[in-house]
């Protein structure tokens, strides 16, 4: 994945339009998984004081890539959903939730993933809101996207 750093424009959505032009389908996910699990070390390391080595990080990307194989193999019936749904229903999920903030448009975008209790994914969100004031305005309406996600699928006991 060394070739994304090939390309030297140094404004941040020109360089992505590029990564994404260039790469395949495969690339562009693994480019996909590992922005997402840097931004959440980062955040963790931020905000909680916890620091990821380079080997966790990257057992996390080759995780979160198998698991985005499986989502697309995995097949379920409508009997098979109702009986996963009562299961997940009795057991703890963690919502993780992102905000990005864009100060020149006053624009920000909320990302929300549920996981159960053995860390598979349940449920992921992507909302963009407009006329955002402030990264605080930002922060604010992913925390009230993760609230509404959790009460609209019934969960009792949540870790945000």
């Amino acid at each position: 994945m060394d070739w994304v750093t090939l390309y030297s424009d140094q404004n941040t959505k020109t360089w992505l339009t590029w990564v994404f032009s260039k790469g395949t389908k495969e690339q562009c996910q693994v480019f996909c998984c590992a922005l997402w699990v840097i931004w959440s070390s980062r955040n963790q390391t931020v905000h909680e004081r916890k620091h990821a080595s380079g080997r966790v990080l990257a057992q996390k990307i080759e995780s979160y890539l198998a698991e985005l194989e499986g989502v697309g193999k995995k097949k379920c019936t409508l009997k098979n959903a109702r009986i996963q749904r009562l299961r997940e229903e009795i057991t703890e999920d963690t919502i993780h939730f992102d905000a990005a903030f864009d100060t020149n448009r006053s624009r920000s975008a909320s990302g929300v993933i549920v996981r159960d209790r053995r860390g598979e994914m349940r449920v992921s969100k992507t909302t963009l809101h407009s006329n955002v004031s402030s990264p605080f305005l930002a922060e604010a309406l992913t925390c009230l996207q993760a609230i509404k996600l959790g009460i609209s699928l019934g969960l009792r006991s949540v870790t945000i």
